[in-house]
Parts: structure tokens; sequence; C-alpha cells
């Protein structure tokens, strides 16, 4: 019948993800769907547009200029990422351990001997820290004077403040 073929193809051609979608109320909801394409690995990097075929200049990182720009490195692995990722560290007082990608990040957090609250909080800094990462980059593409990196903590920090935790 046409609906076993249908599960057929679907089986054969959809992504089968074991993980939930995280949905955090201590975040925004652009940030959500943000963190989502992120996780799903669905962000316009540079690598992900040239594997469309969208030409772009160069696949290299725009921030740091070295390596390749996968949505990982971006978050990550690339110096500025890890540099804020340690500030976020020093400011919550925890052995944050370098994480690889968004679901390593959660695990950690999952796992941790936290309050659920204080979990869902540091969830929501964390997704905010990323958010913040991106709209850096993103200035770096379309704005002539992009900020600078104390620029981007001071936009961390203020967007932490603004979020509703209740």
């Amino acid at each position: 019948s046409v609906a076993f073929i249908r599960c057929l193809i679907d089986a054969k051609t959809l992504v089968v993800d074991f993980n939930a979608t995280r949905w955090n109320r201590c975040i925004p909801i652009k940030v959500n769907v943000f963190l989502w394409r992120l996780v799903l690995n669905k962000l316009p990097t540079r690598v992900n547009l040239d594997t469309k075929g969208i030409d772009v200049d160069s696949v290299l990182c725009l921030i740091c200029c070295v390596n390749v720009e996968t949505v990982n490195h971006v978050f990550f692995s690339c110096e500025m990422a890890k540099d804020f990722w340690a500030l976020m560290a020093i400011w919550w007082e925890l052995d944050i351990p370098i994480c690889s990608n968004f679901m390593e990040w959660c695990s950690w957090i999952d796992y941790s001997h936290l309050s659920s609250k204080a979990k869902l909080v540091l969830e929501g800094v964390g997704g905010s820290l990323l958010w913040s990462i991106w709209r850096f980059r993103n200035e770096l593409i379309f704005f002539d004077s992009p900020s600078s990196e104390g620029d981007l903590m001071g936009f961390y920090s203020l967007s932490f403040f603004s979020l509703d935790f209740i």
C-alpha cells in the first residue's frame, strides 16, 4: 500500500533522534529555537552553507580564522568561545568541563549535583552565552564595525540579567 511504502521511505530518509528537544522557560523562545537549530546542526555556518552549494569566500571561522567554521567549533572549540565558557565557570564558581557540543553541555548539567532550579538557570545562562556568541559572529559578517570581545561580554551579561527566572 501507499502508506507502507511511505513508512519505508521515511524509515530510510528521516533522521531518528532519541534526544528530546530541550525547551527552557528561562530564556526567550527565539533563543530556544536557536538552540534547537544548533543541536540539529541547522545553523548557517560557513561549512553548512558550503555543503549546500552556497558560495562562501572561505570556510574558516570568522572569529579565529584558524579552524573550519562548524557549529561545534564556533560555540565550543574556538578560543574565544573557550574563554567565555571559562569566564562563566568562574562566575558560577563551578568546575565546568570542556564540552565539544551542546548535548555534552546538557548532559553535564543533567548529571551535576545542582538543584533543579539551578540546573534550569545554568542551562539558560549557557543558552544565553551561545546566543551571544552567534550574534557576535553575525556582527562580524553583517556590520562594518564589529563588537569587541568586551562588548560581547557586556551584551552577554545584560542578556543574562534580563532573563525571567521564575
